[in-house]
Parts: C-alpha cells; sequence; structure tokens
C-alpha cells in the first residue's frame, strides 16, 4: 500500500440537508485486497484510489452498514417486494 495523501474535508454534508460533515480521506496508490479489506471493514468507501469515511462529532446517521451475505436471510417483507419485482432485468453497458 502507497499512501500519497491524507486529509480531512468540512463542509455542507452530502448525505443530509442543513448538515456539516468531516471527512476523513485517503488517497491510495496500489492497495492490496488485505488492505482495502480492512480499510472497507473500519467505514471507508471508496472511489478508485481514494478513500473516505464520515468522521462528524455529533452525527453518525450515514455510518456504513454491514451486511453478512452468506448468512443473510430475506424476511416476508423481502421476499415479497423480490417476488413483485421477478420482472425486472439489470442490464450493465460500458459507456
Amino acid at each position: 500500500m502507497n499512501l500519497l495523501k491524507e486529509f480531512l474535508v468540512q463542509d455542507k454534508c452530502s448525505y443530509l440537508d442543513g448538515k456539516e460533515q468531516t471527512m476523513h480521506c485517503k488517497v491510495i496508490h496500489q492497495c492490496t485486497s488485505g488492505a482495502n479489506q480492512e480499510l472497507i471493514e473500519r467505514g471507508y468507501r471508496r472511489f478508485g484510489k481514494m478513500y473516505f469515511r464520515p468522521i462528524c462529532a455529533t452525527c453518525n446517521e450515514c455510518q456504513s452498514i454491514k451486511i453478512d451475505v452468506k448468512n443473510y436471510s430475506f424476511s416476508k417483507s423481502e421476499r415479497r417486494v423480490l417476488k413483485k419485482a421477478k420482472d425486472l432485468t439489470i442490464t450493465l453497458r460500458k459507456r
């Protein structure tokens, strides 16, 4: 892992209207998969080489939620929604 830059950004909240946010950002070149997993588990989000996480002192509304997909079971209402959406398809294309 090659940490190029680390900094804080304070600005209007990207997630909630009328709130301020503080983001802890890291720019990492050639992040190993192990280091990437560790950062994600610590609440970082990622876009390319940019890793960031909210560290707001007075709010935790936008904290990441981790779901153990291997052991997840759908609730009755979630299964009902999936059944209603069975005709939907997803198509991924390159621009």
